[in-house]
């Protein structure tokens, strides 16, 4: 049985603030630790950090589509409180799930009567119908949808700043974000380039001010509202 987001998310905690560094990114404790959560592919996220600034955008794809069965097999990356934000801050009726995975979110939206378009970068992998779309470079028109979210999907991405800059783009009313609160060790159970461990962090990459940000169940969640 997978394990939900909450626990991971303590887990992760623990990981990340209980441990001294030299312990936490020291080789001998964090490879079994790995290999026992992710199978014999663990070295190809040990190695992902260091390869990833000279892939191109078709290796990064495959990067993904080879480990995909590995990464844990949980409907969402959400945690409950973070769902519940969302629905509470999605203005509609136009909305985009940028990054929706297995569609766990997009379903939840439209079943609130908001009209929701799930787009993914491997839209195959999961069971939800979704456009496919690079996150850096979205297939759609300025200011097509009155909100855009994007959750758990900054971490991943080779190129944050542009994917940022796509996600105002397409958005009329609203951008929410949703990204974990994790220190940058070498040794992580995920794909990740990019790290938020603070809210300050959050804030400084967005360079706005007025970006309401909360932490809620250990992910950083925030809110911009554009004009």
């Amino acid at each position: 049985m997978a394990l939900n987001r909450g626990v991971t998310n303590r887990v992760n905690w623990v990981l990340d603030n209980c441990l001294p560094p030299m312990v936490r990114d020291a080789p001998v404790l964090m490879r079994p630790l790995m290999r026992l959560v992710l199978g014999p592919l663990y070295g190809d996220y040990v190695r992902f950090k260091e390869q990833a600034a000279g892939m191109s955008a078709a290796e990064y794809r495959a990067v993904y589509g080879r480990l995909h069965e590995t990464f844990l097999a949980r409907e969402t990356d959400l945690s409950a409180g973070c769902v519940a934000a969302i629905r509470r801050e999605a203005i509609g009726p136009a909305v985009l799930d940028a990054g929706c995975g297995r569609g766990y979110l997009s379903r939840l939206l439209a079943s609130d009567g908001l009209t929701v378009t799930a787009a993914d970068i491997a839209p195959g992998a999961g069971e939800y119908f979704a456009v496919a779309a690079d996150i850096e470079n979205l297939p759609f028109a300025a200011r097509s949808f009155d909100t855009v979210i994007s959750t758990h999907t900054l971490e991943h991405v080779l190129n944050a700043e542009a994917a940022l800059a796509e996600l105002r783009r397409v958005a009329r009313k609203r951008l929410i974000l949703v990204v974990p609160r994790q220190r940058p060790y070498r040794f992580t159970f995920d794909l990740h380039l990019n790290y938020f461990p603070y809210a300050w962090s959050l804030r400084n990459f967005l360079r706005n001010p007025k970006a309401r940000i909360e932490v809620i169940d250990n992910d950083l969640f925030a809110v911009e509202d554009l004009g």
